[in-house]
């Protein structure tokens, strides 16, 4: 709301003079950054959003590219606060980049039943901030995905915002990126205990979990299970620092297709916690 100086704007952008925040206008929206004071650590931008222009039962995607590289994509439903853009590394050593955001099919408040204006708007950004990203786990320390406990520092791509209990995967793939402590990789294993969105009329879901072009685990969660508990080892090859673990749930489901509320995103995998720890003998269970 205080911005006086849109020199980084390009094109794609709009301002309503009663609403603090700036709007994706079109299909694409350019923005030039400075990052100040960047190391070798990993990096995302946060985006506090006031505003998606979509219907109540409907998402928006969004694309972010920087320096003309994908870095994320969002299915965007109306409310939602935020999105966090994790940064490719290495950043330039000047910390310049160029952000863009590709929006699909961008709606026009009369279409959504808001305003009478026809111009293409997307989401509605009111903040940006850079922030530094922890991916450390101390070994045996159960990080918990509860709501206010920050372990989105976790997350990459592909998942929801934290709720009460968890937090979904939306889509069919979603990141994990781990920095484990205190254990080399090739001891380790990934301990995640998870539910899934499963129904009488949608009752299994397959979930398999990759990193390294490498299959490592995989279960089926069905119908009328509790939490379940999935051990994944670490890669072969895998190195001290980041891995990044991806988790492809088979065909996620809308529960608004299933006649259960309004919620239009494709839900897979409910994320409890996970646990880096020592890996035992025993294998993984389909």
């Amino acid at each position: 709301a205080e911005l006086r100086d849109y020199r980084g704007f390009g094109d794609g952008w709009m301002l309503y003079p009663d609403q603090p925040g700036i709007w994706t206008e079109g299909s694409r929206s350019e923005l030039a950054l400075a990052l100040d004071e960047i190391g070798e650590s990993d990096y995302a931008l946060v985006v506090s959003l006031g505003s998606i222009c979509v219907a109540p039962d409907t998402l928006l995607k969004v694309e972010a590219l920087v320096n003309g590289e994908r870095a994320a994509v969002r299915d965007f439903g109306y409310g939602d606060p935020e999105w966090r853009i994790e940064l490719p590394a290495p950043l330039p050593p000047d910390g310049e980049i160029h952000l863009e955001l590709v929006v699909d099919e961008p709606n026009s408040p009369v279409e959504v039943g808001w305003w009478d204006d026809d111009r293409r708007l997307g989401i509605l950004l009111r903040t940006i901030t850079l922030e530094e990203i922890d991916r450390s786990v101390p070994a045996g320390e159960q990080i918990v995905f509860a709501e206010g406990s920050g372990a989105q520092r976790l997350l990459g791509e592909g998942w929801s915002t934290l709720e009460q209990l968890g937090v979904w995967t939306v889509g069919e793939e979603a990141f994990l990126v781990l920095k484990p402590m205190d254990i080399p990789p090739a001891a380790a294993e990934l301990v995640l205990a998870a539910s899934a969105f499963v129904t009488p009329d949608h009752p299994e879901l397959e979930v398999q979990v990759l990193a390294h072009d490498q299959q490592l685990a995989g279960r089926v969660f069905r119908h009328g299970e509790g939490q379940r508990l999935l051990r994944v080892p670490f890669p072969v090859g895998a190195q001290a620092g980041r891995t990044v673990f991806e988790i492809r749930p088979s065909q996620p489901a809308r529960p608004v297709d299933l006649g259960l509320g309004d919620d239009a995103r494709r839900l897979g995998l409910y994320l409890e916690w996970l646990m880096v720890r020592k890996k035992n003998r025993v294998a993984t269970l389909l």
